[in-house]
């Protein structure tokens, strides 16, 4: 009896050393009480025009979950994050720029499905390149580090008042450099600060009568060492003033959170060895 079950207990050992030699571990160099995991895997092969909506972008995407002892982090710049590897288990790179019908790509960190969460404990990084697994490989290894900005919960808020709703102001109100022009029923303004300084949250016109309308979301986006804050706003009917008001948390310091993960391609599976293969063949 005793003979006979020595391949089910080798089996479950062998196993079990497998499952902890695939789950990630985060990078040496990471603060203690920092952690990253992939979070979700997926490629495809082709996409039909007029079915992007259903078809994901031909290409590999890794959407990597940091999380955090603390509940400070605040935004992320993917300007200074940075991709080094996102290759297959061949060493083929995937991080290549997709150009076809439907328009170029750039491969890398992707801004626009990046993100922190509301607590400051979590962010979500997204990784894309238009290369595909080559055939047979069954894992994907991605590395790099995502800049993390830190600083209290609390929102600051500064105001200017008696706006011209002419445009064509530049002023200062601290730590925002702020310029003002007019367009076709619509005032445009243009904030800048430092990203070390502040990470802004809603900027708001307003008269006695209330706030203007806007034209669609703010757009707050990386430039160099700063950020650069853009929105529009309907004119005011009656009015040839307007105020500022900006809403912003104040940085105190920027985390390089690095990550340096293998996943299998049957996500959630341990990368595969010479062990894994036999097992497979021999019990699969």
């Amino acid at each position: 009896m005793t003979t006979s079950c020595w391949p089910l207990r080798f089996l479950t050992a062998a196993f079990t050393a497998l499952l902890l030699m695939g789950a990630p571990l985060s990078h040496a160099d990471a603060p203690p009480s920092a952690r990253a995991e992939v979070a979700s895997l997926r490629y495809s092969r082709s996409q039909a025009a007029g079915l992007e909506s259903a078809l994901t972008r031909p290409g590999t995407e890794v959407r990597i979950l940091l999380t955090h002892g603390e509940s400070d982090w605040r935004a992320l710049d993917t300007e200074s994050s940075h991709l080094t590897a996102l290759v297959d288990g061949k060493g083929v790179n995937l991080a290549v720029t997709d150009a076809n019908d439907i328009g170029a790509v750039p491969a890398g960190i992707q801004p626009a499905d990046s993100f922190v969460s509301p607590d400051g404990q979590k962010a979500v990084v997204t990784v894309w390149g238009g290369g595909i697994p080559s055939n047979g490989v069954d894992e994907i290894t991605v590395r790099g580090s995502a800049a993390v900005f830190c600083g209290p919960a609390e929102t600051i808020n500064v105001d200017r008042e008696g706006i011209r709703v002419a445009g064509g102001e530049t002023f200062n109100v601290q730590p925002f450099r702020v310029v003002t022009s007019r367009g076709d029923g619509r005032m445009e303004f243009e904030l800048r600060c430092l990203k070390s300084a502040a990470f802004i949250r809603e900027v708001s016109i307003s008269t006695p009568a209330g706030k203007l309308a806007s034209v669609g979301a703010g757009n707050q986006v990386s430039s160099g060492q700063e950020w650069l804050w853009r929105g529009d706003f309907l004119l005011p009917l009656r009015a040839d003033k307007v105020n500022l008001t900006v809403s912003y948390l104040p940085i105190a310091r920027v985390d390089q959170v690095p990550f340096d993960l293998t996943v299998g391609l049957a996500f959630g599976t341990p990368p595969s060895n010479s062990v894994m293969r036999w097992l497979k063949k021999k019990f699969f």
